[in-house]
């Protein structure tokens, strides 16, 4: 999923708050997250797992805050909401052309 600032939603939704630490310009970055529902079953289709790409520009040493629709994802409409566990940036693509990966969650991995 690409999600930029025009994102809306009707049912559900993920917003996070991202700060640059760097000094550089971030042209995106990549989540990684799981939803559950109260019960602990998979709440999207096919999986647990949701990733996402964001485009949208952070300057260096600027906080931004992104919301992005999860409606298409959805299993089912949940009448509670959904549990949001293990969210981490799996990669950030700067103005540079470096990129800082993480694809497991564990920290300063480059």
């Amino acid at each position: 999923m690409i999600v930029d600032e025009s994102s809306y939603d009707e049912y559900a939704s993920l917003e996070i708050e991202f700060f640059n630490k760097e000094n550089k310009k971030i042209e995106s970055f990549n989540i990684s997250c799981l939803f559950f529902d109260e019960e602990g079953n998979t709440a999207l289709w096919g999986n647990s797992r949701f990733t996402a790409e964001i485009k949208i520009d952070v300057p260096a040493g600027e906080k931004i805050t992104a919301n992005f629709c999860l409606d298409p994802y959805l299993s089912e409409i949940p009448e509670k909401p959904y549990q949001v566990e293990y969210l981490f940036v799996t990669s950030i693509l700067y103005d540079d052309g470096t990129i800082w990966k993480d694809s497991l969650g564990f920290g300063n991995t480059k």
